[in-house]
């Protein structure tokens, strides 16, 4: 219960903090060259956007991490063997694939 109060105190400053920054880029009083309220629209939709691909990459990636699936441990199997042919160089090449262990 106190966090939810907490997050939403900080959600709330947040938002009136991105007022008076949008409010002051718009009406600078002389201080910096103004920007019009498109322009304004327009980066807070890019922020917005990207703030929220972020979070779906935060949320992906561990899942992704977790190589429970088939595809994953097919993949770690293949990682065993080196296949770089380089790797095969003086050595018995049969010994080297995944095919050969089967």
């Amino acid at each position: 219960m106190i966090i939810q109060e907490i997050t939403s105190d900080m959600a709330q400053q947040q938002s009136a903090e991105e007022l008076w920054a949008a409010l002051f880029v718009v009406y600078p009083f002389g201080l910096i060259t103004p920007i019009r309220w498109r322009a304004v629209g327009i980066i807070w939709a890019y922020c917005h956007f990207w703030f929220f691909m972020g979070d779906l990459a935060k949320l992906a990636v561990p899942r992704h991490l977790e190589m429970g699936s088939r595809r994953h441990q097919t993949f770690l199997r293949v990682l065993k063997y080196c296949t770089h042919p380089f790797c095969l160089v003086g050595k018995d090449s049969s010994s080297a694939s995944p095919s050969a262990s089967r």
